[in-house]
């Protein structure tokens, strides 16, 4: 798979989380640092349940839900990444590794291949410093922290010390046939220490096809 199918299907989720306990609130704020790794867990078992909701053209489509669950580490050209798999039928697998300066994809594996594909260079979810201003680019998208200690309430419940991160920019590539060749992209995420992904909301438009749609995540229940 090329790299940019595997950017936008980890533009859709959008979370690859890391090793730290599932943890909320003030709790989370007490004990953990402001590192990269404090907004993506990635324990074993862990997972996430997601509500998305798809509007093109005036109106929303009825929301489909998306459950990414955390499996054991397992060891990719000597180092220990963390797969999540998005468990509806089809779903993607992706590979995801904690460093010293972030959280990155490092590859994928579609559910009708027998091995992931790994990428030549890692796209980083999160890139230290964590602080506002702070900025990374990988596949024409530009990632910015906008802001930090944002409180959010998603159905799954309010949280405080969100970090919240704009992306904006174009990809290249095939995704919905031949014509569909870019995609610009502009939306945020919101993180919540010791959680994860916890809300997503985003436009993208499809200028060959003149076709436009907004996409939004919600975490709806979280667990171990």
């Amino acid at each position: 798979m090329s790299r940019p199918n595997l950017l936008i299907l980890s533009l859709a989720i959008l979370s690859a989380l890391l090793t730290s306990p599932i943890l909320s609130g003030k709790d989370a704020l007490a004990d953990l640092a402001g590192a990269a790794k404090v907004y993506y867990p990635l324990d074993e078992g862990s997972f996430w349940d997601y509500e998305i909701v798809v509007t093109e053209f005036g109106r929303s489509r009825d929301p489909s839900f998306e459950r990414i669950r955390n499996l054991a580490q397992v060891r990719v050209n000597g180092e220990e990444v963390t797969p999540r798999k998005a468990e509806s039928p089809g779903g993607m697998t992706f590979l995801v590794a904690a460093r010293e300066d972030g959280v990155c994809l490092v590859g994928g594996q579609p559910a009708n291949q027998d091995e992931p594909t790994l990428l030549d260079e890692p796209d980083y979810f999160i890139k230290e410093p964590i602080e506002v201003g702070a900025t990374w680019t990988y596949e024409g998208i530009t990632m910015t922290i906008e802001a930090t200690g944002v409180s959010v309430t998603v159905p799954a419940g309010a949280f405080d010390g969100c970090l919240k991160i704009k992306r904006a920019g174009t990809i290249e590539g095939q995704y919905m046939g031949p014509r569909a060749t870019v995609i610009e992209s502009e939306g945020y995420e919101w993180y919540a220490p010791g959680v994860g992904l916890i809300k997503s909301e985003g436009n993208r438009r499809y200028p060959t096809m003149d076709h436009e749609e907004t996409v939004t995540w919600r975490l709806q229940s979280f667990g171990k």
